[in-house]
């Protein structure tokens, strides 16, 4: 199975927030819920929807766009978890061909 988008669960300060979802929406949650427990290990909705929220609201540009500046001084106080090799996109896909290849110095003493 591929590793999902969402990665292991960084520990933070929470509150409590109740939700109203549709059957359609609590049964795609439940499916993704045992799929990360197949991969990650134990946990439950309650501990993956704060996560899966953050995500979302990360990949929305136009909100980042608006929010860069409350966002970046409220950044350093949210702990990040370490993304996957499948979440790192092209970004990780470049670093990872950086270091893949020699650099002068280590071309020169090959």
């Amino acid at each position: 199975m591929s590793d999902l988008k969402l990665g292991p669960l960084p520990k933070q300060e929470s509150f409590k927030l109740t939700l109203i979802l549709s059957k359609q929406l609590r049964d795609a949650l439940d499916l993704y819920v045992s799929d990360y427990v197949s991969i990650h290990g134990p946990a439950e909705l309650q501990d993956l929807a704060p996560h899966m929220l953050e995500a979302f609201i990360r990949s929305d540009k136009a909100f980042m766009k608006r929010h860069t500046e409350s966002i970046r001084a409220n950044a350093a106080s949210i702990p990040q978890p370490l993304p996957s090799s499948s979440n790192l996109g092209a970004e990780g896909n470049v670093a990872r061909k950086r270091r893949s290849q020699p650099t002068e110095d280590t071309a020169a003493t090959s």
